[in-house]
């Protein structure tokens, strides 16, 4: 990742989940390809939310991140999601700034 790239959703789909759970599969798609560092900077920024529930940790595949959500915290989830990412590209960038410091 670029640090000058800001990774934003540019869709987010929601599915049902597995038979018998009342939970349902969310697909983001993201306007950038996460590096290793971003998706390390993602789970930080989740785990210390609240109000942001995921069932697991969120699996990435290229511009996409795919997570299980209650199904009663789906609207939370899209409402919460801008800020975590912001977030999220703040600290990755922060930490690449840090990196860099260090050569």
């Amino acid at each position: 990742m670029n640090i000058g790239n800001q990774i934003t959703a540019r869709t987010v789909t929601v599915t049902s989940g597995d038979a018998g759970r009342a939970s349902r599969k969310v697909s983001v798609e993201l306007s950038g390809r996460p590096d290793p560092r971003w998706q390390s900077c993602f789970h930080f920024v989740v785990q210390g939310r609240d109000g942001f529930y995921m069932e697991g940790r969120p699996f990435f595949d290229q511009s996409n991140v795919e997570c299980v959500v209650p199904a009663g915290q789906v609207d939370a989830f899209r409402r919460e999601l801008p800020e975590v990412l912001a977030l999220t590209n703040t600290l990755a960038r922060a930490q690449a700034n840090k990196d860099a410091d260090r050569r």
